[in-house]
């Protein structure tokens, strides 16, 4: 335990010097103190002659020993984000789910005002979400300020009931995603990048086993067997596993048994989820389709099965996805032309 120091004397051995992380020089026949609580820490100079009452309140001060114990007091939006991140709720997040949630929440610590959570009402949130920027990123803003109000209740910081950011109003998002490959501008890209080629291994390994950019770049010789490709989706922890079809096994047929994964950079290393967003970006290019993505390829495959008649399970199951809440993002156009021509059927239109 720290307590404040009382002792005046300032003598010169290091052993019995009673004021840790001071030191001194002399310029021009005049010796200087400053205090340091490291040799690399920042250096802080004493204004006041050693050995003096004066001298002491100023080391108490650099130490910090005088400084009232620092609690939660008030309960505002900064001290609630700080007090999440302790809580298992978040230590038990995906690393890259808890990268996410922290660039939003630094940028909310910045922006909000420091006024209690009972103040807070959806007309504040919703100027917070403007503030933001776009449409998306003012409603990525809403979310996580609702889980933030939602978990101040669970631990009794507000009044249960008080969650203003659920009654604020969505921002209108008038966008359907990533472009969905058309089979037109899969075979462009096929005619640009030859069999053998990284750029078509790519092409058929993302668009067989439906992985996401991430996980993608993590498959490898390790996650084949009897045949398939399993592995576990780095952002919802589910598991997918199947069959290797002919036109990949063509491409994996080139790639060496000992090469740790199927996708590698020139130099022997394994891509960055960035790097090889960038890489397939130039490759795209290259065939005339920029507008086309990694994503995008996960999206084709859904939207087949789902004009094939396939159920949101079975969607689910392919994209490796917790739920089927999602799957609606990538099925709508189906669904609704799926709907429309169950109506003009029982229209009886011809």
């Amino acid at each position: 335990m720290k307590y404040l120091r009382k002792q005046t004397a300032l003598t010169s051995s290091l052993r019995e010097r009673p004021f840790k992380g001071v030191y001194s020089f002399v310029k021009n026949g005049r010796r200087y103190y400053y205090y340091t609580a490291t040799r690399k820490a920042k250096k802080q100079y004493f204004k006041s002659e050693a050995g003096t009452q004066k001298f002491l309140i100023e080391y108490n001060k650099f130490c910090g020993l005088n400084a009232k114990k620092q609690t939660i007091n008030k309960k505002n939006i900064q001290s609630l984000i700080s007090q999440y991140k302790t809580s298992n709720e978040f230590i038990d997040l995906k690393p890259s789910t808890k990268k996410t949630k922290n660039s939003i929440f630094d940028w909310i610590c910045d922006n909000v005002p420091d006024a209690s959570l009972t103040d807070w009402t959806a007309a504040h949130v919703e100027a917070l979400m403007q503030r933001k920027g776009g449409a998306e990123a003012g409603n990525r803003v809403k979310i996580q300020m609702s889980l933030l109000f939602t978990y101040a209740q669970r631990i009794g910081w507000c009044p249960q009931g008080h969650n203003p950011a659920q009654l604020a109003k969505r921002r209108v998002h008038k966008t359907k995603g990533f472009h969905t490959w058309t089979a037109e501008e899969v075979e462009a890209f096929e005619k640009v990048h030859p069999h053998g080629s990284e750029a078509r291994l790519a092409l058929y390994l993302y668009m067989a086993t439906g992985a996401s950019k991430v996980d993608g770049v993590n498959l490898g010789w390790k996650d084949v067997k009897d045949a398939k490709i399993s592995f576990d989706r780095l952002k919802t922890g589910q598991g997918r596993s199947s069959p290797i079809p002919k036109f990949l096994q063509d491409e994996l047929d080139l790639i060496p048994a000992d090469q740790d994964y199927f996708l590698m950079t020139s130099f022997g290393k394994q891509y960055s989820e960035n790097g090889f967003g960038n890489k397939f970006k130039r490759w795209t290019k290259q065939a005339g389709i920029p507008h086309c993505t990694i994503h995008g390829l996960r999206k084709v495959i859904a939207v087949k099965l789902a004009n094939l008649g396939m159920s949101k399970h079975h969607i689910g199951a392919w994209l490796a996805h917790s739920g089927t809440d999602q799957v609606d993002t990538y099925t709508q156009d189906a669904d609704r032309e799926a709907l429309i021509e169950d109506s003009m059927k029982a229209l009886k239109w011809k």
